[in-house]
């Protein structure tokens, strides 16, 4: 090999070790922080991402729980204005029972018509009565929906027993 081809084969050498060397300094300078930058980047918005994720998640399970503290109240409350309905419904039917008690006996000469008129009165009466009272607690605990049943369900029932 002769002295030109040494040099031309050593000037290649350095050139591709440079070239080499100048590829790893650019990967280093330029490259590896704009990756690891833009990893970081994105490392964070998934953090962010899962962050958010566990946040709506208890905001999730918060509501489930207020949803069911909130069916748990609608029942209590239908309960109790059945009972009410129920409480005021007794009432007032010893009520009409006792005034149409007092009006069979004030009036036994005319006891067929007497019946006949006390018992409209006393179904007019009770209905009323019950519609009130119904009307005027329900507006405080229940919904139109849940009322509109209920005294749907009151009317039938007393319908029923004078049937």
């Amino acid at each position: 090999m002769s002295f030109y081809e040494k040099v031309a084969t050593v000037s290649q050498l350095v050139s591709a070790l440079l070239f080499a060397g100048i590829l790893v300094w650019i990967w280093y300078k330029l490259i590896s922080p704009a990756v690891q930058v833009a990893q970081e980047a994105e490392n964070k918005q998934i953090a962010e991402t899962e962050r958010h994720l566990e946040e709506s998640q208890a905001v999730m399970t918060m509501l489930q729980a207020e949803i069911e503290g909130a069916g748990r109240d609608a029942d209590a409350i239908r309960r109790r204005a059945l009972e009410l309905a129920a409480f005021e419904r007794d009432q007032a039917l010893a009520r009409a029972r006792e005034d149409g008690e007092r009006t069979l006996h004030s009036a036994e000469g005319e006891l067929d018509r007497a019946r006949a008129v006390d018992r409209e009165r006393l179904r007019t009466e009770l209905l009323d009565r019950a519609l009130e009272i119904a009307r005027s607690r329900a507006t405080q605990r229940v919904d139109a929906a849940v009322q509109s049943k209920l005294i749907d369900s009151f009317i039938a029932s007393v319908e029923r027993e004078n049937a």
